[in-house]
């Protein structure tokens, strides 16, 4: 990140797509240690690369966030439970940067697309 900003000295927006792979299996069948990691690691990319990029995204008052989610944050499918979680978990953790950010006049949404 570091190189980015001293070369280009800007930076427009944040693109932030992370997709861990998850257990297919129902809440029954499904072990914390196997639900943990999805719902950990796709949060903290969303985290740190948003913490590396705000404050020179302050500084320049007007940027986006960009985060990339799944249709099956609003419709969840058998066995995807890991995703369903770390996708809404997501969800409002952008909700709530839209909202801190707003006033920096950074904007922060979420793309969903569907299944393919």
């Amino acid at each position: 990140m570091d190189k980015t900003i001293s070369h280009f000295e800007k930076v427009d927006i944040l693109f932030s797509n992370a997709a861990i792979h998850f257990a297919l299996k129902d809440f029954s069948d499904i072990e914390w240690d196997e639900f943990k990691p999805k719902l950990e690691e796709e949060l903290k990319a969303a985290f740190i690369t948003t913490k590396a990029v705000l404050p020179l995204m302050k500084k320049q008052k007007y940027r986006k966030l960009v985060y990339i989610s799944s249709s099956l944050s609003h419709q969840p499918l058998p066995l995807f439970y890991c995703s369903w979680h770390s996708q809404r978990c997501a969800e409002f953790f952008i909700k709530y940067l839209a909202q801190e950010l707003g006033a920096y006049n950074i904007t922060a949404n979420t793309l969903a697309p569907s299944m393919v």
